[in-house]
Order: C-alpha cells, then structure tokens, then sequence
C-alpha cells in the first residue's frame, strides 16, 4: 500500500464545498440517517417483514414523512421505492412512478421509474431525465449506471458521474453520487484515483461517525485487495500500519457499522504483506469481534468470528479436512463441522457426515466409499483398507492426511496392500498431476485445438512419471471422440457399460476423475470433476426414450470456459448422458434451509391466513401480459412454497430430481435429433427454426429442458421459482450471463405468460384485470402443469394423446 500511495497521481478535487446544497440540514441529516438504518437492515428475507412495530416498517414510515415534508426532493423518494422492493410491494411502487410518470413527463418522474425498470427502459428513462432537468444530479448519476451497464468507456462514464457530483443538491446525493463514482472507476481499474476521491470525500465537514468510517474502511479495503502489498523491496508495509489502520477501524467506537465489518475483515484476511503473519492478523481480527459481539449480538459477525476461529485452529492443529474429494475452499457449516471430526479421530463420523451430504438415489447405487463397513474402522487393518480406498477414490488431501496421522492410527505399511509410503506417493504424485493438467487446460484452452491438446496431454503424463505417477499412460492421442455432425466433438467421456474409455478417461479414472472435453462450433472448452459414482439411465419423458450414462461428481478441479466466467452449473448434458454435481445441489439444499429459517415468521404469517401485496390494477386495459419488470416474483413465490410445505424447504432429493429431469430433457432431444446421420430431418429443420444460429439454438434447447422439468416434476413450481430466478436476474443485468439459461428461461417465462393471457387468467385462478408477470406465485401446481404441457404440445414435445387428455 505504500507503493501505490506514493505512486497515486493527485485527483482534482471533485467535490462541491456544500455552499450550494439547497435542502434543509435537519432533513438531509433525518434522510442519511434512515439511509444507515436501511443498509444496517440488509437487503435480505428479513428485511421482507414489514409487520407493524418491525425496523422495516419504522423505517418504512420515516421514509414516508420525509418524501412527505419535501414533495419535489428526489432522495426520500428512493427510499420509499427501495423499502418497498425489499418489502414485497416493488410492483405497487412501479404502478405509482408509472402513472406519475404518465401524468407529468417530468425528469424527476421519469428518473424514479426508471430505478424500477429493466435496463433497455431505464437506460431511455435515465437520458430523458437528464435533459428535462439537467440541473437535477439524479439523472446524470442514471445515465452513468446505464452506460457503464451497456460499456461506454469509463472516461465517457466518469465525465457524467462528474456532472451528478457539481449537482448533488445536499450532502446525502453528494455521498451516493460520489460513493457510486469511485465504484465506476474502481471497475474500470481506476482504483488509485477511486481510493483517493473516497478519501476526500471521508474529509467533507459533516459526515456522521458511520459515514466517515464506512468510507474509509472502503478505501483500505481496496488497497488491500488491490494495491501493492507483498512487492517486497523497500516499500514493503514492515511496520504494519495499515493493519494498526484497518484494526482501529474494526475497534468499537470507531463508528463503523456492523454491516460494514465482514468486508474490510475479509480484505485484510487476504491482502499481502502487512507487516504481521497470518496468523498474527486472525488473531488480531478475532479480537476485534469477540469485543464487538460482547456489545451487540449480530449474527453475520458471529459466523465471521467462528470462520476466523476455525482459520486459527487449522494454523495450529492438524488441518481438518472436509469429507470429499473437492479441493479445499470455503467450508459450509456442515463441512467444517465434519472436519473437526476428522480433527478428533472421528473417522466414523466424518464419513457418515459425507454419506449424508448425497441423494438418496446415488447412496443407492453404492460407491467404494459408500459401502464400505464403518465397523471396521475400529481395527487398523481397516483403517488401512480406508486409506487405500480414499487414494482410490481421489481424496487425496484426506488420504495425505490420514498418513500424516498414520502413527496415531495405528497404520503400519504391512498393513495396507501398497502401504502408508505407497498411499503418500501416489496421493502426492496424483495431486500434481491435477495441477500440471489445469495449467496445461489453461493455456490450450485459450490457444491450441482437440488434437494439440491430447497430444501434450501424452508428454505431461510420461514427464509426471519421474515424480511419481505410476498410472496409465498410453493411448492419450488416441482417445476415442464422440462426433455430433459438424458441429461438436467430444472425448468419449464413458463406454457403454460405463467405464472409462482407453486413453485420456482412463488416466483421469485412476484419479478418481473424469473429462468433459471437446469441441463445440470451434471451440475448444473443457472441465475435470471427481467422480463419485456412475449410472446407466434408461427412460423416457413425452414418450421420447433416453439412455446414457450419469456421472455423479462432486466439485471440479478444472473449470469450464462457462464456470471461469463466473457461472455455477448444477450438470450438463454434453455427453451420452449428463454429470451433475452434487456439491452445487447440495449448496441449493442448503440456501433453501437458510431461507426457510430466515423467513420464518412470514411464512407462519402466510399460513395462517395473511396475504401478500397484491398486484397491482392494470394502468391502461389490456395490458395484462405487459413485460413489467419482474421485481421479486421469485421471492414471491418461494414464500408461498415454503408456507404451502409449512415451513418445510425442499430436500436435497426433490432439487437432485429437478437437475436430473433438466438434463434428462436435454438427453430427450438428443434422442430426436442425433445421429445426424439417421435423423437429419429433424435435426435440420430444428436448426432452422432456430435461425441457423448456433447461439439461438444452445437458448432453445434450455427453454425445452427446463420446459420438461415444468411439466414432469410433482412440484412444478420449484422449477418456475428457478425460471423466475434467473429470468429477474438475466433481466436485472440485461444479460443472460455466461450460459444460455437465462435468456431461455426469459423466453420461457413470456410464453408462459402469453399463454396465460390467452386462455384468460380465470381460466387458471388469476385476476384479468392485473399484471400477469405478479400473480404467477398464486398459480397452484396443476394449472401450472397444464399450462406447461400446452407449451410443450406447440413446441412439438408430446403428442401422447394420454398426455394430452389433461389439457
């Protein structure tokens, strides 16, 4: 950090002196303190109960009286929209700023609506604010997010953030415009110049104690990330003043807000040099919570001190090791607690711990690991059985701590059939293995094809042989493909009976391991998973038969082209059959837990009787299928499930279905449209249909896999929460992201609509004369099943006529 303060080039001072801030002092300051309370609150599900007597709905009326006591003044009116969002009623507030909207043609109406809009709307909004009050900092602040949002170049964004900052009207716009243009620049890798104008701004006379030092630890927290700790030489942070900076911050009375805690303590968790060891910080960030949690019981900063706790026992204590062969990375509540197991020798526990975290359907089947009898941990010839079995299975990091424990254990090398040396070996050579072929997948992933890359494959494997590797290494060139036309490739992941291939499968097998790689319209993308556990598959949905083989993995080692881009996939059908990883259903297993627990209290609420804000009454007759942004319908929803379970979530088993039924659909259509060679009809006019648009037609077959899930699920509405899900996000960003998921599902969701509007909402228990998009939570399952089955009729699915009857 001292580098880059020494390095930082002077930033003119952007900041009005106040002299022309027009709004009243006592409001202003009434506004930024609600503004505290409202971030202090969270934009989360508790945040939803907005109950009389509950903070929301005090906060709520704060907001109220101030947009109340200065009409025309646009800050509260912000607030008043952002209560409402997080309190179920975005939709309400959408009507009210529309029919304003309407009414005057105003840029201050015309930039409200806008914050509730999607991005193509807001972003026309925003410009029309700006030129009918070009006085008005708002407009400019909109116009800079939109065209930040569509890539403008940062100077072109910074220049109009500029302009919002010379036109705050009192400090409260000063310190969002201001805040949100170092944002800017921080994004566009102007990270000197933000930290600086966060400071500067942190100095302006009249900042609240919080406000002052949620700026502050903002711009450490920054330089932390991304300044220059760790470059060594004579700029190096010996004295550790930036942690003595960042400590007294944390410190109570400091003025920092709670909510503010978690990022500047993960920030200096992971910064570079700061002139203390590692551990010497968690101890010093564990200190500063203990005292705080000793004032205020918060529970984000209690599960941040146990994160820090467990980081200190592991620098101290053997490491603990979370059951699986993921490598290691965050840890839920579950893993750490299974690794303390392992810690104590538990060796029983930690794998039953492990064998609970999988689908039924998948313990079924009965892995090495799954069927081996825990009784025989209590012999150490059994403990050695296990240790074999771990390398077996790629748990290396657990095989090569178990060796470092093999004393206590009672481990002897006559004991195990290749021995505790051998177990080290080959758990030791197989790790590196691991890590030379992701670094070899990243270079070719980016320069290189299929047959260049098999080919250094091959000279990696035979150069890893003198560090040890032992496993196969013939055939790598040669690895079969699996062709689809002119437009894939793959290297045949499975034979017919489910084993691994001759060849690249059959090393990664040895690994416990297996590759999706190949290409696909030219292409070259990959990823390397664990394997758990493989199935032959056999069924079929519509009538449509398939068959394949499903590789249960848990993790990933090498990541594909969609996951480096920031995506999170639960599997993928791009083989004869499909993977799924269970670590990604099991982590929606888990946040579905957490927000049954969270919005408890609302769910009871619904169950007995309460009702949730209703959609609003449509603005002009016919507009009932209107695209209105969807703002909540998701959460919507998903609190009418939980209230309809009684609180219950829904089982890692029933979202392991609905990712299978998904991947199934996929498998349908290959069954439809491939071998090219014997189906080229279809599959031909099914591409045209699509535009001959390779990127059109990947969107397309989503729609009609999740389409399959709609219609085959028992609870179809666990599969529209998910379409809602990544719709409101897709459309939130004005981007279907890394996959094709979202724009497919946004189509999915408007046919559905469409359909609605068709039939007439009656028809399926919906108010005609209010917007479609906000009522599709009050959709019971078997109109949603109908309507989802009609869908699928005219996407030319099914044509079962016993299927067909329900309609």
């Amino acid at each position: 950090m001292a580098l880059a303060g020494a390095c930082r080039a002077p930033l003119a001072s952007s900041l009005p002196d106040g002299s022309a801030f027009t709004r009243p002092v006592e409001l202003d300051l009434r506004l930024r303190a609600a503004d505290l309370q409202r971030d202090a609150l969270g934009v989360d599900a508790n945040a939803l109960i907005a109950a009389p007597g509950t903070p929301v709905a005090e906060l709520f009326q704060e907001a109220r009286e101030l947009a109340a006591a200065a009409p025309d003044w646009v800050a509260p009116q912000r607030l008043v929209d952002d209560l409402a969002r997080v309190s179920l009623s975005g939709p309400s507030a959408w009507a009210r700023r529309s029919a304003a909207w309407q009414a005057s043609g105003s840029g201050r109406d015309a930039y409200l609506l806008a914050r509730l809009e999607r991005p193509e709307r807001a972003a026309d909004l925003f410009a029309v604010a700006r030129d009918r009050a070009p006085d008005l900092a708002w407009g400019h602040h909109g116009t800079a997010f939109s065209q930040q949002a569509r890539g403008a170049p940062w100077s072109s964004v910074d220049t109009v953030a500029l302009r919002a900052a010379e036109r705050a009207a009192s400090l409260h716009e000063l310190l969002v415009v201001v805040e949100a243009r170092a944002r800017f620049l921080a994004s566009a890798g102007q990270r000197d110049a933000a930290e600086e104008l966060v400071r500067e701004l942190a100095d302006f006379d009249g900042l609240l104690p919080a406000e002052r030092a949620s700026l502050q630890a903002w711009a450490l927290a920054s330089d932390f990330r991304h300044g220059s700790m760790g470059l060594g030489g004579d700029d190096k942070d010996e004295g550790g003043a930036e942690l003595r900076e960042a400590i007294a911050l944390l410190t109570l009375g400091s003025g920092l807000p709670d909510h503010r805690v978690p990022e500047l303590v993960q920030a200096v968790e992971a910064a570079g040099l700061l002139g203390r060891s590692y551990s010497d910080r968690l101890r010093a960030l564990a200190g500063v919570l203990r005292t705080r949690l000793g004032h205020a019981d918060d529970a984000r900063l209690a599960e941040l001190l146990a994160e820090l706790e467990a980081s200190l026992d592991s620098a101290y204590l053997a490491p603990g090791i979370a059951p699986g062969p993921r490598p290691s990375g965050s840890l839920t509540r579950t893993d750490r607690a299974a690794a303390e197991l392992f810690a104590a020798g538990d060796l029983v526990g930690w794998l039953e711990a492990w064998r609970g975290s999988l689908p039924q359907r998948v313990r079924d089947l009965g892995p090495p690991l799954v069927a081996f009898d825990l009784d025989r941990l209590e012999q150490p010839e059994g403990r050695g059985e296990l240790l074999g079995l771990l390398v077996d299975a790629g748990w290396f990091r657990a095989a090569r701590a178990l060796v470092a424990r093999a004393g206590e254990l009672g481990l002897e090398p006559r004991q195990t059939t290749g021995g505790v040396a051998d177990a080290r070996q080959r758990a030791d050579a197989n790790m590196l293995l691991l890590s030379e072929l992701e670094t070899l997948l990243d270079r070719r992933f980016e320069q290189g094809d299929l047959e260049l890359l098999l080919a250094d494959l091959e000279g990696l494997v035979r150069d890893l042989q003198a560090a040890g590797y032992a496993g196969p290494t013939e055939g790598i060139p040669g690895s079969r493909l699996d062709r689809y036309g002119p437009f894939a490739s793959l290297v045949t992941p499975v034979e017919d009976d489910g084993a691994a291939p001759p060849g690249f499968q059959t090393v990664l097998a040895s690994l416990g391991r297996t590759a999706i790689l190949g290409e696909q319209f030219g292409t070259l993308d990959g990823t390397i998973r664990p394997v758990v556990a493989r199935e032959r598959l056999a069924g079929e949905h519509f009538g449509t038969p398939f068959g394949g083989t499903a590789l249960w993995c848990a993790g990933v080692d090498v990541q594909s082209r969609a996951e480096r881009a920031g995506a999170v996939l639960a599997g993928a059908a791009v083989h004869d059959g499909y993977w799924i990883d269970l670590e990604v259903v099991r982590a929606g297993a888990v946040a579905w837990a957490e927000r049954a627990e969270r919005l408890a209290p609302l769910v009871a609420e619904l169950g007995a009787g309460g009702q949730l804000p209703p959609a609003p009454i449509l603005l002009d007759a016919g507009d009932a299928a209107r695209r209105v942004p969807l703002l909540g319908e998701g959460q919507r929803l998903g609190l009418v499930l939980l209230a309809a379970r009684e609180g219950a979530p829904p089982t890692l088993d029933e979202l392991f279905e609905l990712v299978c039924v998904h991947e199934e659909g996929h498998l349908c259509d290959r069954t439809r449209f491939l071998p090219i060679s014997e189906r080229w009809g279809p599959g031909l006019r099914f591409f045209a249909e699509c535009g001959f648009s390779p990127a059109t037609m990947l969107r397309r077959l989503e729609y009609r896999a999740q389409l399959t899930a709609l219609c085959e699920l028992d609870e179809p509405r666990l599969v529209l929460w998910e379409v809602l899900e990544l719709a409101e996000a897709a459309e939130s960003n004005g981007s279907s992201g890394p996959t094709p998921h979202g724009a497919a599902y946004v189509e999915l969701l408007d046919d559905l609509v469409d359909l609605i509007d068709e039939w007439g909402p009656g028809s399926v228990g919906l108010e005609p004369g209010r917007y479609l998009r906000w009522q599709l939570h009050d959709l019971d399952p078997a109109a949603l099943s109908r309507l989802g089955l009609e869908l699928a009729r005219r996407e030319g699915l099914v044509d079962d006529p016993a299927r067909l009857s329900a309609l």
